[in-house]
Parts: structure tokens; sequence; C-alpha cells
């Protein structure tokens, strides 16, 4: 497949869902929410590094279907 050529100047708008805390969670619950946490924080540095002028917005509390967890 041929490479399509970089598409510059144009807004970037960039949502990440960050999921909030399990009620009561068990020490296990909170040990992965933590290695989640962190592989989503570099994510988001891996994506700003590659996107340095999209705006990027993090969404707390936020399921996989972010626009209809917090419309």
């Amino acid at each position: 497949m041929e490479k399509l050529p970089a598409i510059t100047g144009i807004p970037i708008l960039a949502v990440f869902s960050i999921p909030g805390a399990a009620p009561a969670p068990t020490p296990a619950e909170l040990a992965d929410e933590a290695l989640q946490l962190k592989w989503l924080r570099e994510q988001i540095a891996r994506y700003r590094a590659a996107h340095p002028a999209a705006r990027v917005l993090k969404m707390d509390r936020a399921d996989h279907d972010v626009f209809n967890s917090r419309p």
C-alpha cells in the first residue's frame, strides 16, 4: 500500500477517556487501575510528541464511548 503524504495545517482535537475508580475497589483493582493509568499517560505523551499542534482533552470518569458517557 502506498503511503499518503503527511497532512498538515489542520486542527486536531484528541479526546482521551480517563476511567474513574470503581466503588470500593479491591487491592487488585487498585493495582490494575494504576497500571492502566500509567499506560494511558504514556500513550497521551506519545500522541502529544507526534502531534505537537493538537489540542488534547482528557475526560475524567469516562468510558470507551466517551461522547455518550460524558455528553
